[in-house]
């Protein structure tokens, strides 16, 4: 019944597997997604719902079996899904190329807040530089000098 193309999740999944699976889940359902969301409470454009019953409670039995299994200690399935949420939202590929300089810099000017400072937390896990504006600027006039 469902028109998602939805991973299949192994019997015994491993951190990254299952990781997998919840991203691609995510990408697939897109900003309307959130894991606190039983399945059978997804219905799609014309108000039918998405999920047949034995389709839903699969989706919910795999849900609560990769549940735990995401994240590294620093992250957890809602850090994920956001993070997915924000690729979607600025165009980006699902999967990260770490050879791609501009993920980095979107993520460090996600990161910025009006006042030119770091999101505390979020900045400390990303490992970033205290970035001011003065740096946001160089940094683009150098990418753009690039191009």
């Amino acid at each position: 019944m469902s028109t998602l193309k939805l991973p299949k999740l192994p019997a015994n999944p491993s951190r990254e597997q299952a990781r997998a699976w919840y991203e691609d889940v995510v990408w697939e359902f897109g900003l309307g997604f959130h894991p606190d969301s039983p399945a059978a409470d997804y219905v799609g454009n014309d108000g039918v719902r998405i999920f047949s019953q034995e389709e839903a409670a699969q989706f919910d039995h795999n849900l609560a079996t990769v549940w735990p299994l995401i994240g590294d200690g620093k992250d957890d399935i809602y850090d994920v899904g956001l993070y997915l949420f924000w690729r979607i939202q600025h165009g980006l590929p699902q999967r990260e190329d770490s050879a791609d300089g501009r993920v980095k810099l979107l993520r460090e000017l996600q990161l910025l807040d009006a006042n030119g400072s770091y999101e505390d937390r979020l900045a400390f896990e990303e490992g970033l530089p205290p970035l001011t504006l003065e740096v946001i600027v160089e940094r683009l006039s150098r990418r753009v000098e690039d191009i």
